[in-house]
């Protein structure tokens, strides 16, 4: 198979073959419901110990974070670290490699086998992984800048509203998605959207429902770095005659970058990793990267998937390293 996709009803998402294959809505709506719940509760609890907490560390005071040296025990550090690094990422990562330059893998490397073919089928000719891949970045890129601008919003809503009912509300709303499982997100939208015109722009669904889900993990990440700034920086600036809009621009989002940045680079990674919300929404048009990875391992031999996942992988390499830069996000582990 070369740039096409396969016509197997099996290996096409649900959204792509109908409804009949989805599971009883209300026993996953009843499922949904109950994890919700837990997740409303567990924010009650958070709110009532742990929120009224002070975690303020930047103040309009000078400030130098102190370096805890480990001493002799900064060697066993580095071995347990290597180890993890060799075994979970390079290992893994090799194995993959070797079987994506090989044309066909028997469970071994061979010479007389090294073939960079899978690579170039993968990049090159196989238009239906390059749509994917194309619609991943869409929505690593779009999706997560859109969630991270909604995020860092509720954030000043939630931590800096002088409303505090408001505030608790906003806070238990966008906090309830952590609670629902991927597929239970999924089924929701494509009940809820399945007759609108909006199901005519599945991209668009799809990131409307990565936002959804993955909001609650961006909000918590700007939320606990605002927590760390003193509001008397923004009341200074206030005080110095600001408007409330440069006061932000000036002296919130400045201090909040690297906080930003590091919610955008989590969100992106998620995106681009997404694989229950899209199985149920994507479409052949809108598939993107998990879903595709599921469906070449069906259709096409290992090598090229291996190839696939490699490809997979270093797109969020460079995702992490540009975002990391741009962030400045080391100031967050200084």
């Amino acid at each position: 198979m070369a740039g096409t996709f396969s016509s197997e009803a099996k290996c096409l998402p649900p959204a792509a073959r109908g409804c009949a294959c989805l599971p009883k809505s209300g026993a996953s709506a009843a499922a949904g419901s109950v994890l919700m719940l837990i997740a409303v509760i567990g924010l009650y609890i958070q709110r009532k110990i742990v929120a009224p907490r002070s975690y303020v560390t930047v103040t309009g005071k000078g400030f130098r974070p102190n370096r805890v040296s480990l001493g002799n025990w900064k060697y066993a550090a580095l071995a347990i670290n290597l180890a993890y690094i060799v075994m979970a990422v390079i290992l893994p990562l090799g194995a993959l490699f070797l079987a994506s330059i090989n044309r066909a893998w028997l469970g071994g490397f061979r010479w007389s086998q090294l073939s960079f073919y899978n690579w170039d089928f993968i990049l090159f000719s196989y238009d239906y992984a390059m749509d994917a891949m194309k619609n991943s970045l869409m929505l690593g890129f779009v999706g997560g800048f859109m969630t991270v601008v909604l995020c860092t919003f509720l954030a000043m809503l939630i931590l800096r509203g002088k409303n505090r009912k408001l505030s608790g509300v906003v806070d238990y709303v966008s906090t309830l998605p952590i609670g629902v499982p991927g597929l239970v997100m999924g089924m929701a939208f494509l009940i809820t959207w399945i007759r609108t015109p909006l199901y005519g722009f599945p991209l668009f669904l799809l990131m409307l429902a990565y936002m959804t889900r993955y909001l609650p993990y961006g909000l918590r990440t700007i939320t606990s770095i605002l927590q760390s700034l003193s509001a008397e920086l923004e009341e200074s600036s206030r005080v110095c005659g600001a408007s409330f809009i440069s006061t932000i621009r000036r002296v919130t989002v400045p201090l909040l970058r690297p906080g930003i940045f590091a919610a955008y680079l989590m969100l992106f990674i998620m995106f681009i990793r997404e694989l229950p919300v899209s199985a149920l929404l994507a479409t052949e048009e809108s598939t993107p990267m998990a879903v595709a990875l599921y469906v070449i391992s069906e259709n096409e031999a290992l090598g090229v998937v291996a190839a696939f996942a490699l490809v997979q992988t270093v797109l969020l390499l460079i995702g992490t390293i540009i975002f990391r830069k741009l962030g400045n996000i080391e100031k967050l582990s200084v």
